[in-house]
């Protein structure tokens, strides 16, 4: 990190009570803050060498005990006890020091070295999978500003045929980046009783909607985030769509609705059981179409009919044809394929920088290509996800919309 004007506190574990916390102290008066309250068991040399562990009281009246390191020229890291009065004892007296109370992501972000590589670092803590996780940490290494500074040297030397390849290369991977932390959106909708509620339960693999023979049973969408083929994905499980008499159930339907407008891959499910209705023709007329067609219930007698489109054979009872499924639904998501220390821009602001490149190169206006170029790799911190979880954090894995 780069702390050249301010001395900066922050807490790097979460925000829950734990065995160990660690408050990280850095910059150029972080010795002379953290002396006001620290005394060493130990006659020690003054400041600690660096990689030392030195162990210590704060100065309370209980005499905290805290154990110290130096990890750096200007930089330590405070050890103590993991109760959130503790860590915020720490943080108000190293406050009343004079150095800068913030927040773990905020210290991150002020890696003006490489503000690409500590965005990613800031994502890393909101990954839900590994794969995900493995993708944002290429970019925390420096994979995607590696790709600008080559972009860069391209606008440079005048191989714009080049660098319009390459942002086109980065652009296609966009869609995915978006989502190593943004679970993919999959809406399931079709008839009452199509079996929507149990196909969710059986990819969860656990019963998160409530199964009924009663039409009408799911009245709201119940979302529910789970891992694809090592994508984060979010299940919605919609209303049965058909014309409803009932006011809630009614709601149910128009929120289903408005639900797979917004999905990324509609699953149109169809009971394989029953025949092919007016009412599943006219679902299936209002879906796009890039929606994936799903027969369930093939245990059961099969209705065979001209007009049932084709689809993946399903049975929840059985377990069968649920991988086809999952393969499915990744190859409808996922269209562009890469490798370890490929880059890839995962943020909506790095994406529209690159779309504003690529309008460039097209008006040859080679200026406006270098200046956004440059601010790529001297971004502001993103805004793009609305809340990041602090390290140790865990997102809600499991929401229902409100009636």
């Amino acid at each position: 990190m780069n702390f050249e004007s301010l001395t900066a506190a922050v807490c790097l574990t979460g925000p829950d009570r734990a065995a160990i916390a660690v408050v990280a102290v850095e910059g150029g008066e972080a010795w002379a803050a953290i002396s006001r309250y620290f005394l060493q068991a130990k006659p020690r040399p003054i400041p600690p060498p660096i990689d030392i562990i030195t162990f210590g009281h704060w100065k309370t009246p209980q005499g905290e005990e805290v154990v110290l390191c130096r990890t750096a020229e200007n930089r330590f890291e405070l050890h103590c006890h993991g109760g959130t009065a503790v860590t915020g004892m720490l943080l108000d007296d190293l406050a009343n020091a004079d150095c800068r109370v913030m927040g773990w992501d905020e210290w991150i972000r002020q890696d003006a070295s490489d503000p690409l590589a500590a965005e990613a670092r800031v994502r890393l803590a909101e990954c839900l999978t590994q794969k995900s996780a493995a993708m944002l940490l290429d970019q925390s290494r420096g994979c995607l500003t590696q790709a600008i500074r080559t972009l860069q040297d391209h606008l440079s030397s005048g191989a714009n045929d080049t660098a319009r390849q390459l942002v086109e290369t980065l652009l296609a991977r966009g869609s995915c980046g978006l989502h190593l932390v943004e679970p993919w959106k999959v809406a399931l909708c079709g008839a009452p009783n199509a079996g929507k509620s149990s196909l969710v339960n059986a990819l969860l693999g656990f019963e998160r909607c409530i199964v009924h023979e009663t039409p009408g049973t799911t009245r709201d969408v119940v979302a529910s985030v789970t891992a694809i083929e090592g994508w984060p994905c979010r299940l919605e499980d919609t209303a049965g769509i058909r014309q409803a008499d009932e006011s809630v159930e009614a709601m149910g339907v128009a929120r289903a609705m408005d639900q797979l407008r917004t999905a990324d891959l509609a699953l149109f499910i169809v009971d394989r059981s029953r025949p092919f209705s007016e009412e599943d023709a006219d679902i299936q007329a209002r879906l796009p179409e890039t929606a994936l067609v799903v027969h369930t219930k093939t245990d059961l007698p099969k209705f065979d009919d001209l007009r049932r489109p084709p689809g993946i054979q399903t049975s929840v009872c059985e377990g069968t044809g649920l991988e086809a499924l999952q393969r499915a639904i990744i190859s409808r998501l996922v269209t562009v394929t890469w490798s370890p220390g490929d880059a890839v821009p995962f943020t909506r602001s790095q994406i529209a920088s690159l779309d504003a490149i690529l309008e460039s190169l097209g008006e040859r206006d080679l200026s406006r290509a270098k200046l956004e170029t440059q601010r790529m790799l001297c971004a502001e911190p993103s805004s793009d996800v609305s809340e990041s979880h602090p390290p140790g954090a865990l997102p809600n894995w499991s929401t229902a919309n409100e009636v």
